[in-house]
């Protein structure tokens, strides 16, 4: 089985910052240069929103792992004490770790044993008794923790099939905590990749079918998080692959694509990163493109703001991809959100008079820095176009 080198990593944030109303993008920063500051910033799955509290008790990581060590057995009100026992730890512990910067403590935790066992308590335990409080724990492990370190996770634990086997579980906030655990995992896999190349992770992945089962909770959600969580987590892993399954590709990149403009930022974020990512490969590129409708922008370009919902929502996506050219580091800047652009200045003269109207040519003059020459030309194109026939 393929295994990582120890330089990939990347960062996630907590549960919390993960809810409605709190969430924050799913990549913290990276130390990568094909990762983009909006990625330090997408899927903190996960914000930081405070300072390490030094004057909280310590923690002794070894009792804890022997509390995990507890042989699970014996009636019922036994298995309820060591059950208690083992969520009281983890409270304290995700006291400790959620939403704060302490490499120190993580890295002690991990070292004493406390996330192997819990890797062993998902693939061994009865799912039933597996809570909620022990997988957000998990989470609060990966995120946020400097991305040298929290690839250690996945090299030492090899943790994906017991967070697999979670996708199992009958309480869909046990899903949902496991899916952004995976995600955090993914983006590991992200890291020192060219364009072209599939996520590191994916031959793993792929090993034990794990690709497929993370098509399962998309399709059963009954709710719009978890098609949210998991269709983003979809998109990292399949970086620059093919998903196989039209069907499923199809509904995967609809979704997507529906929700480029929540209002909601990491969700906005996140799938515009998850959509760039899939867009690398050409089927991928192919659907989204058919999704996006070309021909739809250029006709709500053309319509008063205060047009239907639908027509608002593809004007944003305009607005979206010049958010983009201005901020994202050029490097994470694909051909594909140029080429949205490039047609849409090709298209007719009051569509292209309008894009002249939003001032996107010191957007697209920045591209001309951009290492790829394809985006180099088409951003050149797009801005001669819109210079001739705007004015």
């Amino acid at each position: 089985m393929p295994e990582l080198s120890s330089k990939q990593s990347i960062t996630l944030s907590s549960e919390a910052s993960f809810s409605r109303g709190s969430q924050a993008p799913l990549i913290s920063k990276s130390t990568s240069p094909n990762f983009s500051k909006s990625n330090s910033q997408l899927f903190l799955l996960f914000t930081y929103r405070g300072e390490d509290d030094r004057n909280q008790d310590m923690i002794s990581y070894f009792q804890i792992v022997d509390t995990l060590q507890i042989s699970f057995n014996g009636n019922k009100n036994q298995k309820m004490g060591i059950q208690k026992e083992q969520e009281d730890a983890f409270l304290k512990i995700s006291g400790r770790l959620k939403d704060k910067e302490d490499d120190e403590g993580r890295t002690e935790a991990i070292g004493a044993g406390v996330t192997q066992e819990l890797i062993n308590i998902f693939e061994k335990r009865d799912l039933t008794t597996i809570s909620s409080i022990y997988v957000e724990a998990f989470l609060n492990f990966l995120i946020p923790y400097h991305e040298d370190l929290r690839n250690t996770i996945y090299l030492e634990n090899q943790s994906y099939l017991g967070l697999f086997r979670l996708l199992n579980h009958k309480i869909i906030e046990v899903v949902r905590l496991a899916i952004r655990s995976i995600g955090s995992l993914f983006l590991c896999g992200l890291l020192g990749i060219k364009n072209t190349e599939p996520n590191l992770h994916f031959e793993i992945i792929e090993s034990f079918s794990g690709d497929k089962k993370l098509f399962t909770p998309f399709k059963k959600a009954k709710d719009k998080q978890t098609k949210d969580d998991s269709s983003i987590c979809i998109g990292i892993l399949f970086h620059a692959k093919e998903i196989p399954e039209k069907n499923t590709r199809l509904a995967i990149i609809i979704h997507l694509i529906s929700i480029v403009n929540d209002p909601n930022k990491w969700v906005k974020e996140s799938s515009i990163e998850a959509i760039s990512y899939l867009a690398l490969n050409q089927k991928n590129f192919k659907q989204i493109m058919n999704d996006i409708d070309i021909k739809a922008i250029t006709k709500d370009l053309m319509t008063e703001c205060n047009g239907s919902e639908k027509q608002n929502k593809q004007l944003q996506i305009v607005d979206s991809l010049l958010t983009i050219f201005e901020t994202r580091d050029l490097n994470r800047i694909t051909l594909p959100y140029v080429d949205v652009i490039l047609k849409l200045s090709e298209s007719n003269d009051e569509t292209v008079k309008l894009l002249y109207s939003k001032k996107l040519c010191p957007q697209l003059l920045r591209l001309l820095d951009h290492t790829i020459n394809e985006v180099i030309r088409y951003s050149i194109t797009s801005i001669a176009n819109i210079i001739n026939l705007g004015t």
